[in-house]
């Protein structure tokens, strides 16, 4: 196996797992958990008995000067804070109630219905309308959190391949 090859199932699995925990973490993400577990992740190369750091170490006794660039490299390898994706706001919620609400007052009027009917009617379509707009509202936050996700997921990917130039050094 090459270094190269090495190299890119690590990363994969790397970058995975930290996805993974981001996935697990619902809607909102906590860049500092998830630069912790980066953290942990990078001294793997470092503990004796794991698979990265035999990888490492193996570059190190054949290519001492590109092992020392590529564990520079590693190591600086950070996530960048994504602004958070688009805002949710309560007047997706509010919205289709109210728009609810005011199609059954207007219906039972038209239709001269009793007052417990116009109360129902409004009340009832308010209702039909706010689950809508809660629909709605989870739909824009999963979208949002897809999108924080896929930003780091890219932040990952450049550094990946800013790794992989160093280690394809080695292959050559």
């Amino acid at each position: 196996m090459t270094f190269e090859e090495g190299f890119k199932q690590q990363w994969e699995s790397l970058t995975n797992y930290l996805l993974s925990e981001m996935l697990k973490s619902g809607g909102k993400i906590d860049l500092g958990a998830i630069e912790q577990q980066l953290a942990t992740e990078k001294k793997r190369w470092k503990l004796p008995g794991q698979y990265q750091y035999a990888w490492l170490e193996k570059l190190r006794n054949e290519h001492p000067e590109i092992a020392g660039e590529f564990e520079d490299a590693l190591y600086a390898v950070k996530l960048e804070q994504v602004g958070p994706g688009d805002k949710s706001s309560s007047a997706l919620v509010a919205g289709p109630a109210l728009g609810g609400a005011a199609v059954g007052f207007g219906l039972t009027r038209l239709l001269n219905a009793a007052v417990l009917m116009t109360t129902v009617g409004t009340i009832g379509l308010g209702a039909i309308g706010a689950g809508v707009g809660v629909g709605l509202l989870k739909q824009k936050e999963a979208a949002s959190a897809e999108k924080e996700r896929n930003a780091y997921q890219n932040q990952l990917a450049e550094a990946g391949k800013t790794l992989l130039a160093i280690v394809k050094k080695a292959d050559r």
